[in-house]
């Protein structure tokens, strides 16, 4: 069955015949549903009751329906301190190594930090690079991980277009995050700026979701 996968959203999560979300939680997990998909992981910009919060994410992080860890990253415009944020994203790396699902990475002007971060702490699961909105000399520090694309596709002034119409079709997923936005849409503004047809991009998203989760949706 072809469906729309959403990689990455904070809306309610969406299940039916037509599209496939991943809901990314970083608080609230006791909303988790066991007929919904989720990532959960710790946003470096809410880091309020950490200790609490990694212990809860730890906990859960093994459960089926949790089909990746984060988001979880580092961000230089929040006003968590960055030794805090470095510390906690560690942790995330070294829980998805643990229980082996993909780990989504939030990064804000933080890139040279995350590539020196792997270079120390390398996750040896795969590695998604959400909300992708960067230059492609930047996209190219991150060869062999995957980048989500969203809302920035639709700003032509941005790069994310142009590094997502330059990227292999197993290296990237497309996603609605927290923009009122249709997964359809989404698809659709992918689809024309690669110049493939909207059903070939389903077919190609759908076999990579597959092949990146172990995961039949």
């Amino acid at each position: 069955m072809a469906r729309f996968y959403n990689i990455h959203t904070h809306k309610a999560p969406e299940q039916n015949e037509h599209v496939f979300s991943i809901q990314s939680l970083y608080e609230g997990f006791d909303q988790m549903q066991p007929e919904f998909f989720y990532s959960i992981g710790l946003h470096p910009g809410y880091l309020t009751d950490y200790a609490n919060q990694f212990e809860q994410v730890e906990r859960l992080a093994s459960q089926p329906n949790v089909l990746a860890v984060g988001e979880c990253g580092l961000d230089k415009l929040v006003e968590t301190p960055m030794d805090l944020q470095k510390e906690i994203f560690i942790k995330h790396i070294a829980l998805a190594n643990r229980v082996q699902k993909p780990l989504i990475i939030h990064c804000v002007k933080a890139h040279e930090l995350i590539v020196e971060i792997f270079a120390r702490h390398k996750p040896n699961v795969p590695v998604i690079l959400h909300g992708f909105n960067n230059r492609s000399a930047i996209a190219a520090t991150f060869s062999g991980y995957s980048f989500s694309f969203g809302a920035a596709i639709f700003n032509e002034s941005w790069p994310a277009g142009e590094v997502l119409e330059h990227t292999y079709s197993d290296q990237f997923f497309l996603e609605t995050d927290d923009a009122d936005i249709s997964i359809e849409a989404v698809y659709e503004k992918a689809a024309a700026i690669r110049n493939v047809p909207v059903e070939d991009l389903i077919k190609s998203q759908q076999y990579h979701f597959n092949q990146m989760f172990n995961f039949e949706g």
